[in-house]
């Protein structure tokens, strides 16, 4: 199972040195690092287990004492720089973690801070000129280092839509995606998240099945879960998941398990069941 990941963020209330032993107990070995609990001594913690585990990288990692929103399209040069040094700083870190590759979210035409959403643009060029500008930057960073840079694609529920009264999140319709990824340095691919698309399949009204076949070419790796298509749930996936078959187009890099805290008994289920299917 060298190539199936469960997510940090399936047990985000805890540490990540709680988190890895639970995983431990579990024996679960590869682990995405992603959102858990801030600890002072957490990376001190991590490093301790470098040789028990292999590990991703993604996006909210590591855990800030302040709770910090990354946002590569934000118009606020605090934001926008905290962002960008904090993937550096993952870029830079990679190879002590064994892997080759870091992703992050997509950018969105807000900021938050303190828990509130303020700053609320309107350009969508604009953001999407201060994404691209920022992408490019930190793929020649990733270059320097033989990184991939993976970016994943956001969630619109329709509550939010309904909210903002516009799509205020980049990546979220299988035409951008394919436009962005046309566009891309060739070192940065997507990471495809299942349930994101399935919700945004139903809020934005496009086919998922001809979306995702539009876009499956320019995927490097998967984050795996299911939802009822209105909210995130981060449910289990089956071998009856509609995105399953496309989990065989081609050879993937990895797939990333990211499970709500609830299904903890089926972890280790879960990521042998995909081991199994893909396998046939």
């Amino acid at each position: 199972m060298k190539k199936i990941f469960l997510s940090s963020s399936s047990l985000k209330n805890l540490t990540y040195k709680e988190c890895l032993e639970e995983f431990k107990n579990l024996k679960i070995k590869n682990v995405e690092l992603s959102y858990n609990k801030y600890d002072k001594f957490q990376n001190k913690e991590i490093l301790k287990t470098l040789k028990n585990y292999n590990f991703q990288i993604h996006n909210y990692f590591p855990n800030d004492s302040k709770p910090f929103f990354l946002n590569l399209s934000s118009v606020e040069k605090t934001i926008v720089t905290r962002s960008i040094n904090k993937i550096c700083n993952n870029i830079k870190r990679a190879k002590l973690f064994n892997t080759s590759y870091v992703s992050f979210h997509a950018g969105f035409l807000f900021d938050i801070k303190k828990k509130r959403i303020v700053n609320i643009y309107r350009d969508y060029n604009k953001a999407m000129d201060v994404f691209k500008k920022n992408v490019e930057y930190l793929s020649k960073i990733a270059e320097k280092y033989k990184i991939m840079l993976l970016i994943e694609n956001n969630v619109l529920t329709k509550k939010n839509l309904d909210f903002f009264k516009f799509n205020p999140l980049l990546l979220t319709h299988p035409k951008e995606i394919e436009s962005f990824f046309k566009w891309a340095p060739k070192n940065v691919r997507l990471i495809f998240d299942t349930g994101h698309f399935n919700i945004n399949a139903k809020t934005l009204k496009f086919d998922k099945y001809l979306g995702i076949k539009k876009v499956i070419k320019y995927t490097e790796a998967f984050q795996l879960s299911e939802n009822n298509s209105i909210q995130d749930e981060n449910k289990p996936i089956s071998l009856d998941s509609w995105f399953m078959p496309f989990l065989k187009k081609k050879k993937f890099s990895f797939f990333s398990l990211e499970l709500d805290e609830n299904y903890k008994n089926e972890f280790k289920k879960q990521m042998i069941l995909l081991k199994d299917y893909l396998k046939k």
